[in-house]
């Protein structure tokens, strides 16, 4: 599932039945496993193509204007407390959480409230909610780590108000050793932020298809890896299988490059970002050379994380007016193009409110 900037893709360290205060291990020596990484699974792929497809099903529209509309949609307004609850888990691991989300809120005018912090009463939601319980609905017992992005999270075409928003697998047994980096990743997307890999100017060199000649070899764990000769397979081919077994549907929305939109002119491509997650050398066509290689996880706000977090969410009257005007007339501009879908009259009058 901003899917900031994630498809920032997260290493995802195996499970091991434990308690959450416990911290994994560095993996022990011994041929390298593929890693799970993160990104949207196959329902919320569904649901996000639908609903851009019955957008597009309307009156003609270029495709980065129409990304543009949604990004814009996604921003919460600048000093907004946006609530946040969690299902499992424990009063331990919702500490740790949310002490790890504080370099979002310490950079910008917006606060994330998970209850009665001081008296150990965090907000809960259940699998019986009427009504959203939350902005943000956090579960542990989901595959794979991932979060809507920023006001999808409320918006009723592409979850339910007794779905999570947010996901990170496993947590509630052990926590995995990058676990406050996971964090801070899926909360840049909660409060808006895409996959920096697929920023429209970041290049990345994704190696998507097979060497010409490659011979499908896979490893004791029955990943695809490179074939006697050195021939590499390709992402394609990889993710489908073993340990992730995404479809191509699923891969494309996590790892292909954004259209062009004023949404990414804060800045240029931003290698450091904690939304650029790392992805192994054999990843790309040009491996460790790829403009897009990290030799390790980014787990903090980068620089440019930080002057984009303060134009999204400004402190200046002037900058809150004119960011909540666009994300309005976003909202009233997406109405127009598909007046049948619910989610953004919802959406528009839940601003209304707001303001």
């Amino acid at each position: 599932m901003k899917l900031i900037t994630y498809m920032f893709l997260l290493v995802l360290s195996t499970v091991i039945l434990g308690t959450a205060d416990n911290v994994l291990p560095a993996p022990s020596p011994g041929p390298p496993r593929m890693a799970i990484l993160e990104g949207y699974p196959q329902r919320i792929v569904d649901r996000i193509k639908t609903l851009r497809a019955s957008l597009t099903s309307g009156p003609p529209i270029k495709m980065d204007r129409l990304f543009y509309l949604i990004q814009m949609s996604r921003r919460w307004i600048p000093g907004q407390t946006v609530t946040v609850a969690f299902r499992g888990g424990n009063l331990n691991l919702y500490q740790k959480i949310a002490a790890a989300t504080t370099e979002w809120t310490s950079n910008a005018n917006i606060k994330l409230d998970f209850g009665n912090v001081q008296s150990g009463e965090f907000r809960q939601w259940s699998l019986n909610d009427a009504v959203y319980s939350a902005d943000i609905r956090i579960s542990f017992d989901q595959n794979g780590y991932y979060s809507y992005i920023g006001t999808e999270s409320i918006d009723s075409a592409l979850v339910k108000c007794n779905e999570e928003s947010m996901n990170f697998q496993g947590f509630d047994k052990s926590l995995p050793a990058d676990w406050q980096g996971v964090v801070r990743h899926e909360f840049g997307h909660a409060l808006g932020f895409e996959h920096e890999h697929q920023h429209p100017g970041a290049g990345c060199d994704f190696h998507w298809d097979d060497d010409g000649g490659y011979v499908v070899t896979t490893d004791q764990y029955g990943s695809f890896i490179p074939d006697a000769g050195g021939r590499r397979p390709g992402i394609y081919r990889m993710l489908e299988g073993p340990p992730n077994n995404w479809t191509k549907d699923m891969i494309d929305a996590n790892l292909r490059e954004f259209p062009p939109s004023a949404t990414f002119a804060i800045g240029s491509f931003d290698k450091a970002s904690i939304m650029e997650y790392y992805f192994p050398a054999y990843m790309f066509v040009a491996q460790e050379k790829s403009p897009c290689f990290l030799d390790h996880e980014n787990s903090d706000l980068s620089t440019q994380d930080i002057v984009g977090l303060k134009h999204a969410y400004p402190y200046s009257q002037n900058a809150i007016s004119q960011i909540t005007s666009q994300r309005i007339d976003a909202i009233h501009s997406l109405s127009e193009i598909k007046t049948a879908i619910p989610a953004y009259k919802e959406s528009s009058e839940r601003i209304e409110e707001l303001k």
